[in-house]
């Protein structure tokens, strides 16, 4: 039984899809060599958004935040049957998460069941605050391949200061519930990676939450450097030291990205996004799905990956990536995440 991500996703890993990652990253590389968009294969990763609303009001989401400029709502088991049916043979890694809490959708394990018909390796991010024992034990059966939990603290105190409404035992006994489905049915599915934003209230129990993990059952845990959209707002939460923020910062007053922002981004050439209206977005960073680059209700995926919008926004990505204002918080070539 295959566990680890890696071998997870290696054993999707068909001849075909092989090729089609070497058709990505030779395409990938003649465009920045010629400054000239070449598109010779297909996406192998792709994250569809089952939901966009949320149970929590977390201090830097745009859904927690209600600043997301979408209507909010579920993505329908048709749609999700028409896109699934409609994805590349060559995509082999499907993230069932966008924005929005996952497991709010009452179809959710449908999805991954119907999803793991096509040999995709899956994987899903939650607050963790719906793992009770039959959610856990259901998650389990469904065949999930890895799912990263957040676990922004080590007590309630320290967890609810960004994860508004949240319930510190509730998460921790869901990760329980899951660790305790997980032997009971002899499953190493799905992987499970804590995640600890790095604020001010976790920079300094990074060795603290660790020791957590293990206790709890984790597979993984990983410390992920916080984006803020509301840097004049949450100086409270940003970390003291400068290795473990995504900004800088000397008077603590005025924040700068610390990201190189090149003109390229890999992500353009070898993954995509899709709403739960069925909208192509170019990445994660689109919350607002202000670059929509075609409608799957209306188009397949293959027309509008190769279409006139995605090289014309590729095209710009490659000649004046910082006119574009979703990129100016983009973690793209950064190093953000810290694992254990």
């Amino acid at each position: 039984m295959i566990s680890h991500p890696i071998a997870g996703m290696l054993s999707k890993l068909t001849v075909r899809r092989a090729i089609n990652l070497l058709k990505l990253t030779l395409s990938y590389r003649h465009s920045l060599f010629y400054r000239k968009v070449w598109m010779w294969g297909m996406p192998w990763a792709v994250s569809l958004e089952p939901n966009n609303t949320c149970n929590l009001r977390c201090s830097e989401c745009p859904t927690g935040t209600n600043e997301l400029q979408r209507e909010k709502g579920l993505m329908s088991p048709d749609l999700f049957g028409k896109i699934l049916a409609g994805l590349p043979a060559e995509t082999f890694y499907l993230n069932l998460y966008f924005m929005g809490e996952p497991f709010l959708h009452p179809g959710l394990f449908e999805m991954i069941g119907r999803a793991r018909s096509r040999k995709i390796y899956i994987n899903l991010a939650t607050n963790g605050h719906f793992l009770t024992e039959s959610a856990a034990e259901a998650t389990v059966r469904s065949g999930l391949d890895r799912i990263v939990i957040g676990l922004d603290g080590s007590n309630q105190e320290d967890y609810a200061s960004y994860r508004k409404g949240g319930d510190y035992e509730l998460v921790v006994n869901g990760i329980k519930n899951l660790v305790k489905a997980k032997r009971s049915l002899h499953s190493r599915r799905p992987f499970i990676v804590l995640q600890v934003l790095l604020l001010s209230t976790t920079e300094n129990r990074m060795s603290g939450m660790r020791d957590l993990g293990r206790s709890l059952g984790a597979d993984r845990v990983v410390f992920k450097k916080a984006q803020f959209y509301h840097l004049d707002m949450e100086k409270s939460l940003m970390p003291e030291d400068p290795r473990k923020r995504r900004y800088s910062g000397e008077d603590r007053t005025e924040w700068k990205f610390r990201g190189k922002q090149k003109n390229a981004c890999f992500r353009m050439w070898h993954s995509a996004v899709v709403s739960w209206e069925g909208k192509v977005l170019p990445c994660c960073f689109d919350k607002d799905a202000r670059h929509v680059m075609g409608d799957l209700k209306e188009e397949g995926f293959r027309k509008i990956w190769k279409g006139r919008d995605y090289i014309d926004f590729r095209k710009k990505i490659l000649h004046d990536r910082g006119a574009i204002a979703m990129c100016s918080n983009c973690t793209e070539g950064a190093r953000f995440l810290i694992r254990s």
